[in-house]
This record gives C-alpha cells, structure tokens and sequence, in this order.
C-alpha cells in the first residue's frame, strides 16, 4: 500500500512539473486585477483570516501531541506505543517536511520569484526546476503555508482515523493552496509541489519509524 501511494505521488510530482510551463503563468494572472494593481487575496478578510490561521495550525500540531502523549501515561501497554507512535511519527514528519525540506532546503534557496514579484515588480519568471542561487528574496518554492495544510491531517492518520486525516490533509492542502494563489503568492506547480514533498516525506518516516525503531522496541 505504501508503494502504491509513493509511485503516485511521484507520478504526480512529474506530471506537475510537466503542466508547470502551461498552466504556472496562466493561473497566477487570474486573481490580479490590472485597474487596482492587487490580487483578490490582498483585499478579502476571509483570505487573510485562512493565511493567519496556518501560524495557529502549526502552534497546534506541536502542542497537541504532546498533551496527548502526556495523558496516556496511565493507558495500557498497547495504546501507549500507538501514541508514542503517532507522537514520533507526527514530530519528524513535521520537522522534516514542512521544516527541513519545503521551508529550509528548498524555499530559503531556491530563488523562484513569487507571482506577485513577477506580475508588478518586474522579477523574472522562471520554472520550478530552475533554481537560482543568487536570489534569496525570491522564495515561491515551494509553498511553506500549504505545507503545513497538506499536513495537518497527518496525526490522525497516524493514529489509524483515517477517513478523518485523509479528510483534513485534503481540506488543508486544498484551503490554503487556494488562498496563497488568490494572494498571488505561489504558483501551480509551488502549491501541488509543497504537498507531495510533504506527503512522500511522511511515508518514508512511516516506514523507518515501524521497521526499525518501534519493532527494536517491541522485541
């Protein structure tokens, strides 16, 4: 199952960055009216209120496990390694993915001019597998907001409520990608990118943490 979801998202990743040179430019317009020189999201209270409201998601996916694995300490055996597990397993994937990967290694370095910066400032445009090194202030991908919707199901996942964490990943992924496009903040590409780069992450934490960690535990 878990190589089944792994080889779908890369085809996903590749059939993105195959759409990225026709649809990138194309959907960033939309939202920017020329008259008002702004993009939808800049003008919204509903907009802002999804943007600001990622900072209190991630506030929450670092306290709430922790709470959970505190009251669990007077839980049997079994349901204390499920939420040890779910805690580990929440943690890296959290650090990892959004922290690591989207926000650190790619976004701080890659140096792709958001829409916005390209659209009114004149920035150029350039694809997502087109790094520029030399320009740190140009930091569209991937999508470090979406990220953390992409992720906010990933607890409960772990903790085997499946409908549930499908659910909210998908909402996630799906609220916050739409709001960071009508801010003119990221691209197509930056936004389903953010997503996969955090959910293939996850999986592969998935498979160390039960192979390796918890079955050394266990015996």
């Amino acid at each position: 199952m878990k190589i089944k979801l792994v080889v779908t998202l890369v085809i996903a990743a590749l059939i993105t960055l195959g759409l990225s040179p026709l649809l990138d430019q194309q959907l960033a317009i939309v939202p920017y009216t020329l008259l008002s020189n702004k993009f939808y999201g800049e003008t919204h209270l509903w907009v802002k209120i999804i943007y600001y409201g990622v900072n209190l998601s991630t506030a929450l996916l670092i306290v709430i496990p922790l709470v959970i694995l505190v009251r669990s300490r007077h839980d049997s055996l079994e349901q204390k390694k499920l939420v040890r597990r779910m805690v580990l397993i929440s943690y890296l994937s959290l650090a990892i993915g959004p922290g690591l990967l989207v926000n650190t290694l790619f976004k701080e370095n890659w140096g792709r001019a958001r829409p916005y910066q390209v659209i009114r400032d004149g920035h150029p445009f350039s694809l997502p597998w087109q790094p520029h090194f030399n320009r740190p202030a140009d930091n569209s991908f991937p999508s470090g907001h979406v990220s953390i919707g992409a992720f906010i199901g990933i607890p409960f996942l772990v903790a085997r409520r499946r409908k549930l964490g499908v659910a909210l990943c998908v909402l996630g992924f799906v609220s916050v990608g739409i709001v960071r496009w009508l801010q003119g903040g990221h691209y197509f590409s930056d936004i389903i990118l953010a997503a996969i780069i955090v959910w293939l992450s996850t999986l592969l934490i998935i498979c160390v943490v039960d192979r390796y960690m918890l079955n050394r535990k266990i015996s």
